[in-house]
C-alpha cells in the first residue's frame, strides 16, 4: 500500500490534473527512444483503459502493473482490450495490430 500511496504523489506532483494528455504520455515515449507515432498510439491506447483520450491514475496504475509484473497472459489480454475499440476493425488492421501487441509483450517478457 505504501508502494501505492508513493506512486500516487509522484503522478500528481507531475501530473496536477490527475492524468497524462496523449501529448504528455507522447513526450515521455520520445524521450524513451519510441519516436513512431503509430506506435505511441497503440500504446496509449493499452493504458487508456475507457478511451476518454487521457490516462487517469488507475488507469496508470493498471496497466503498469499487468505489464511489469502480470503473466504473458494478462500482458495479451491487456494490451489486445484495445482492439475492441480499433475503429475500423479491418483484417488487415487487426493483423498489424496483433503484430504490435506481441511484439510489445515480448519486451516486457
Amino acid at each position: 500500500m505504501r508502494e501505492i500511496k508513493a506512486l500516487f504523489k509522484q503522478f500528481k506532483r507531475e501530473n496536477p490534473s490527475g492524468q497524462v494528455t496523449r501529448t504528455e504520455f507522447n513526450e515521455v515515449m520520445e524521450q524513451m527512444g519510441l519516436v513512431d507515432p503509430f506506435l505511441q498510439e497503440r500504446i496509449f491506447r493499452i493504458f487508456d483503459a475507457n478511451n476518454d483520450g487521457v490516462i487517469s491514475f488507475q488507469e496508470f496504475v493498471v496497466a503498469w502493473s499487468v505489464m511489469s509484473r502480470g503473466t504473458p497472459s494478462e500482458k495479451l489480454d491487456r494490451t489486445c482490450a484495445c482492439q475492441a475499440r480499433e475503429i475500423p476493425h479491418d483484417t488487415r488492421s487487426h493483423s498489424l495490430t496483433c503484430a504490435l501487441v506481441r511484439s510489445f509483450v515480448r519486451s516486457f517478457v
